[in-house]
């Protein structure tokens, strides 16, 4: 066989037979090299889901002629490929990587040209619904919340930026939450924080309730339990933390009054704790021994006040 490396004309000469008379007789061939068309490699890319569509002829090497057409590997893809060329992945439900092929017909001379194409679709679920539900008592603020490391706060639906601040939780505050991974983010859920005024109740579950449970005794003698009436509780049912009164009601009131109905200790806002020593009208020394009442304003939005006895013991 005779390769043939490049277009040109080639010469066939056949030595002659001198008895014939000829020493030798040529033909000529003209060998025309044709390429195939360029279509170029294999390729993988990746799109978000809610990028909705790609266009596959966008995809091609920009020297790949545009004259094929695309067709999918499985079957089970058929319904994402547009006629057009476009892979509309609206309905695409997780994570899928959808094979297709390019191919560029066959001329006179050469055979069909192909290529692969792998379309990876990134689709991210949203995030699940964090707790939402808070009492006042815990001064809860949006990092207290418990959600996954890929997940992000953001003020509106369609805010560009997420929220950089620390806000204290209000109620009927609505904030929204997306999911990021790989590049590619979920679709936004909105989050309503309830927040439970004291007293009231859990409407999701009827049990949880928003309570302020003081200490029925005081006895200041410095051994670190019960010395002084606490603003600082241990638990609401909801959440588990302690609570700062001081830091969920900054402009609380607190009255205590003796058996008599006598006014013998106030504070408001940051003032320290009572420890048996009245401090109104010049007062000094150390209250006596006994029971005493005490009444509780939050002074805060629709808190209502709170009262109750303790016993002072010397």
């Amino acid at each position: 066989d005779l390769q043939v490396l490049q277009s040109g004309i080639y010469t066939y000469t056949i030595i002659g037979n001198n008895g014939c008379g000829v020493e030798r007789s040529t033909s000529q061939v003209t060998v025309t090299i044709v390429e195939p068309p360029f279509i170029g490699d294999d390729f993988t890319e990746s799109f978000c889901a809610e990028a909705v569509s790609v266009n596959l002829f966008d995809l091609l090497d920009r020297n790949t002629s545009r004259g094929g057409s695309f067709s999918v590997v499985s079957t089970d893809d058929a319904e994402f490929l547009m006629n057009n060329g476009t892979l509309n992945f609206t309905n695409v439900l997780a994570d899928r990587t959808i094979d297709v092929v390019y191919t560029l017909p066959s001329t006179n001379v050469c055979n069909a040209s192909t290529l692969t194409a792998s379309i990876e679709i990134i689709k991210i679920d949203p995030p699940e619904m964090p707790q939402n539900t808070y009492c006042v008592l815990a001064a809860t603020s949006l990092s207290e919340v418990e959600i996954e490391a890929n997940e992000v706060w953001f003020e509106t639906l369609t805010a560009e930026q997420p929220i950089f601040s620390d806000p204290v939780l209000k109620d009927n505050m609505v904030l929204y939450l997306e999911k990021q991974n790989r590049g590619c983010v979920s679709n936004r859920i909105p989050v309503a924080f309830q927040i439970l005024n004291l007293g009231e109740v859990d409407a999701s579950n009827g049990i949880s309730d928003c309570t302020i449970d003081f200490q029925d005794v005081v006895t200041p003698n410095q051994d670190t339990v019960n010395d002084t009436f606490t603003l600082n509780i241990e638990t609401d049912g909801i959440t588990g933390k302690t609570f700062n009164i001081p830091e969920a009601f900054p402009d609380y009131d607190l009255k205590i009054y003796n058996r008599y109905g006598v006014l013998v200790y106030e504070a408001r806002g940051q003032q320290a704790e009572f420890n048996g020593s009245p401090n109104v009208n010049g007062a000094g020394g150390t209250l006596a021994t006994g029971v005493y009442f005490y009444v509780f304003n939050p002074n805060f939005e629709n808190n209502q006040p709170i009262q109750g006895s303790f016993y002072l013991s010397k």
